[in-house]
């Protein structure tokens, strides 16, 4: 009989123990492990969103700032671009300016040593004066007679030529010579005798200035001719027509070739 009480009683306590264990672990479980892993996976992902859109929201401030530094240079190219137009167009105005407000070289007297009907053993030199104040000596080899001068647009450009009329007397005949002068680049150049017709190098040459109407020609045309002495004899060495044309002269036998 002693022997079943104790068997119930150690039942029983055997119960109570498993109860009290069964309590105590659950106490544990939750002292341990109070936050269960569903709980803290929010928190991480919400964390992580948080990191992502501040560094999208710095991203997106030095995209901002790279735009506005972009805008700025380009501005300043711009701007550069700009004031060297500027300074081109007012370095062209400026030399428009200094070319308008040069004075055009003209010539203001012509005069000339030789006047007197008798030869001389000297040569001609006929003196031109310039608007610029400067003054320039043109010779002439033969000892000429100066009668006068003509101003007269040989060339058909617009512009007279200073024509100096003279005389001269040699064994061989009596020359009606001219020689004509023109400003070239505000310069006073010799345009007649010419040295583009080989016939007329070098040589005395009896000229006479005659009006031509041809559509295209000058209004004037030379009828040159050169004499020379063979025995006692005068010749005719050479004669033709010269027309000035592009800056050059042209030769023609007669006067219905030209």
């Amino acid at each position: 009989m002693k022997c079943r009480i104790l068997s119930i009683i150690l039942a029983l306590s055997t119960v109570g123990v498993i109860c009290a264990c069964g309590k105590q672990e659950d106490i544990i479980k939750e002292t341990v492990d109070p936050v269960s892993p569903v709980q803290e996976a929010p928190v991480e992902e919400k964390n992580v969103e948080n990191a992502s859109v501040e560094l999208d929201s710095e991203e997106k401030e030095l995209s901002e700032t790279e735009e506005i530094r972009s805008e700025s240079a380009e501005n300043d190219s711009c701007e550069v671009k700009s004031v060297g137009e500027g300074d081109a167009l007012e370095t062209e105005s400026e030399d428009e300016t200094l070319e308008e407000s040069e004075p055009e070289i003209k010539i203001e007297d012509v005069s000339w040593n030789h006047s007197d009907p008798m030869p001389y053993d000297d040569s001609t030199e006929i003196y031109f004066k310039l608007s610029t104040g400067e003054s320039v000596t043109k010779e002439i080899v033969y000892g000429t007679n100066v009668e006068g001068m003509d101003e007269l647009d040989i060339d058909g450009d617009g512009e007279n030529e200073i024509v100096i009329n003279q005389y001269f007397l040699n064994s061989v005949t009596e020359y009606s010579v001219i020689n004509i002068y023109k400003l070239i680049d505000g310069k006073v150049e010799e345009i007649y005798p010419g040295t583009d017709i080989p016939e007329l190098k070098d040589e005395l040459i009896n000229t006479e200035i005659k009006p031509l109407e041809k559509e295209g020609l000058p209004k004037y045309v030379l009828e040159s001719t050169v004499y020379q002495k063979e025995e006692g004899e005068i010749l005719v060495k050479y004669h033709g027509f010269l027309v000035r044309v592009d800056d050059g002269w042209k030769s023609y036998e007669s006067e219905e070739q030209i």
